[in-house]
């Protein structure tokens, strides 16, 4: 009996241990096209170049919780009033049944407007009360509303959607803490950045800084960082992208135990449809 028992376990302890994991991610046809009707049978997980069992495929029907920063320093002038506040307001009012929002500003230091709601009828109204003034305190909003972002969204989808000029900014937070900060919890960010809105000169936030931080942000989140040139495709260009927070799927999968490093990759069967995922993060269950 003894034999046994000890070749028994040995056995288990050469066994690797099971590690389930999961991502966010998002599809899209080459128009940039939200794809929502793929099947487990067209997507495959790929891990540090092995091929993984997908345990659940699914649409990620989990309430949102998303907070919106809007770049309202004084470099902005009639531009906020203009273009942001009519746009900002009308992606709120289109957002996925059941969000709760948050709308915050980033001139001269972060402001919350909003808590946490689902009641659209108020960012209108916030924002048209608001004066554009100081620098652009954007970086130092990320980290401190994203705080309030991650008590609030525990068991939810989290996501930051973030309109912004690169003019003079300041900021109490490095760009890489910022990003540290930003990628601490599973939160999706999607940045529209709108490039003829001031110059960095003069402030502590170099065109660089602003660059990095969107950038990093929205690519290892499975988000999108997007770039117009002038504040009058605000309009245009903000509805697109927050159509995105109602795009998304939840994929768990059978990840390498153990393994220090991990790079993804999703494969789809479907010409012409590439997927945008952030990191994985373990997984109690399917």
């Amino acid at each position: 009996m003894l034999p046994f028992v000890l070749s028994l376990l040995l056995a288990q302890a050469a066994a690797p241990a099971v590690e389930v994991r999961a991502l966010d991610a998002a599809f899209f046809d080459k128009a940039g096209v939200p794809v929502t009707d793929l099947t487990s049978e067209e997507v495959a997980v790929v891990e540090n170049g092995t091929a993984r069992a997908t345990l659940s495929f699914r649409r990620d029907e989990r309430p949102l919780h998303l907070v919106v920063l809007v770049d309202s320093s004084q470099p902005l002038g009639s531009d906020f009033r203009q273009q942001f506040v009519n746009a900002v307001a009308a992606a709120i009012a289109r957002l996925p049944e059941g969000t709760r929002y948050a709308l915050w500003t980033t001139g001269d230091r972060p402001t919350k407007l909003v808590d946490f709601t689902d009641d659209r009828s108020l960012a209108a109204p916030a924002l048209r009360r608001v004066f554009p003034q100081g620098g652009n305190r954007v970086l130092d909003a990320i980290v401190e509303a994203g705080e309030a972002l991650r008590e609030t969204a525990e068991g939810a989808r989290a996501a930051m959607l973030i309109v912004s000029g690169v003019g003079i900014g300041f900021t109490d937070v490095p760009r890489h803490r910022v990003v540290d900060e930003g990628l601490r919890h599973p939160v999706r960010y999607l940045v529209l950045q709108v490039s003829d809105l001031g110059t960095p000169e003069g402030g502590e936030v170099s065109r660089f800084d602003y660059e990095y931080v969107f950038n990093t942000l929205a690519s290892r989140s499975g988000g999108r960082h997007e770039t117009v040139l002038s504040s009058m495709a605000v309009s245009k260009a903000l509805p697109a992208l927050a159509a995105e927070l109602a795009a998304g799927y939840r994929v768990v999968y059978d990840a390498l135990p153990g393994a220090k490093k991990r790079k993804l990759e999703l494969t789809v069967a479907r010409p012409g449809v590439v997927a945008r995922f952030g990191e994985s993060v373990p997984a109690r269950e399917p």
